[in-house]
């Protein structure tokens, strides 16, 4: 999650930079970005920390089989698994940052 936030980070960083660089921005941007990416690590980033810790060092059989029974019921949905996929692999928070810019 980190790497992946990280290149999430620094792409939005870049556009920023480009803007005030271009001056087609003051350097408020900057702020901007800042709240963004920050708001996109707790919202997003951090929950799905959080659910890998969980599904990861749970180690009483039938709470493991529940979450395993959840995954699977959830790669058997094909929107439930879109939207997974897209949340797991932070396109999600991408997209709620861009709507929200």
């Amino acid at each position: 999650m980190g790497l992946n936030g990280g290149i999430h980070d620094a792409v939005s960083l870049g556009g920023s930079l480009a803007k005030v660089w271009h001056g087609n921005a003051d350097d408020r941007v900057l702020d901007a970005y800042a709240a963004e990416r920050r708001r996109v690590a707790i919202d997003h980033v951090q929950a799905q920390t959080h659910a890998n810790a969980r599904f990861l060092s749970e180690t009483d059989p039938k709470s493991r089989r529940q979450l395993q029974d959840e995954l699977r019921s959830i790669a058997s949905d094909r929107e439930r698994a879109l939207e997974y996929l897209l949340r797991s692999s932070m396109i999600a928070g991408v997209r709620s940052a861009a709507a929200n810019g």
